[in-house]
């Protein structure tokens, strides 16, 4: 048999595992291509269905009045959204503050911002040890994780889906949060209101918007939990209540903060440019609902903010 010097030896080793690695990569991006396109055909169909399955125009068979009909969760007695009567709110004084953690990095963090044909939504890629997490207040020691949020507005400036004394907003954020084992979940409302001038906080996400125009679409943005006034700890209503979308499940806490976000009128109707399968979606917010037996609470804000 033939000897080999020792350098034509590692040039052919080498040579070997560089072939190999080049066809296990090849192999990789392959199987990840398959899989996106897999997850965008499935994203794709759960828009589809959702538009077909619920609307937002009374005027049609699937609109909020019928809900009741299709999804019967949704003729609960704690659904929502409700009208907050700031007035008659029970005042909760010696309580604990609402607590937030893993807000301590305020570098944006990559989520990704989907048309699911009723709404926008943003969902974090993050594992679970670096999202964000709330608990305290009425949520007492439960720990609850960031999950999505959602964007509700209307063909006017009053299309937010909760009401503060009559009073709705052109555009309404829902943060939505759940624990680890999915028994109930949390949901924090925030209102935007409108500025002479835009909001430089949103400029990436409504610039985005463009690319997410069809139901189905998605995209990667930047995202601060900053720009949505993040965190507070006092000065909220909360009560109990439910999803405000079918099936309309009541196992949900909301938090509704009073204090408004500036936007301009321009960077909400950019929102108003998102498309279902039927034309554009001028609105997507649920009207409210009676409040029945139902006690809302007000975090009094005459405390120091606490961060964990």
């Amino acid at each position: 048999m033939e000897d080999y010097p020792d350098h034509d030896l590692s040039t052919y080793n080498f040579a070997q595992t560089f072939l190999i690695c080049i066809i296990g990569y090849s192999s990789i991006m392959v199987l990840l291509d398959f899989l996106i396109k897999v997850w965008q055909r499935r994203r794709f169909n759960r828009a589809k269905m959702a538009c077909l399955n619920y609307g937002y125009s009374n005027s049609k068979k699937n609109g909020p009045k019928y809900w009741k009909k299709l999804f019967p969760c949704c003729d609960g007695e704690n659904q929502s959204p409700i009208n907050v009567e700031t007035w008659a709110a029970t005042c909760v004084y010696a309580c604990e503050p609402l607590k937030w953690s893993n807000f301590e990095n305020n570098e944006p963090q990559n989520m990704i911002m989907i048309n699911t044909g009723t709404t926008v939504m943003l969902t974090g890629c993050l594992y679970w040890d670096k999202q964000l997490t709330i608990s305290g207040g009425p949520l007492e020691e439960r720990s609850y994780t960031l999950k999505e949020i959602y964007f509700r507005w209307g063909k006017n400036n009053e299309g937010s889906e909760h009401a503060l004394d009559c009073v709705r907003f052109p555009l309404e954020i829902q943060l939505r949060f759940i624990d680890r084992s999915n028994a109930d979940d949390v949901f924090i409302a925030l209102f935007c209101k409108i500025s002479p001038r835009e909001n430089p906080n949103f400029n990436c996400l409504v610039s985005s918007l463009s690319e997410i125009i069809l139901p189905g679409t998605a995209t990667e943005i930047p995202f601060c939990y900053e720009w949505l006034q993040l965190p507070f700890c006092y000065g909220y209503y909360t009560y109990p209540g439910s999803f405000t979308f079918p099936p309309c499940c009541e196992k949900v806490t909301w938090i509704v903060n009073p204090q408004p976000i500036n936007i301009s009128s321009s960077q909400v109707e950019k929102f108003r440019e998102i498309r279902n399968y039927h034309g554009r979606i001028r609105k997507n917010s649920r009207p409210v609902q009676s409040l029945n037996y139902r006690t809302v609470l007000f975090y009094d804000d005459d405390h120091s903010s606490e961060l964990s």
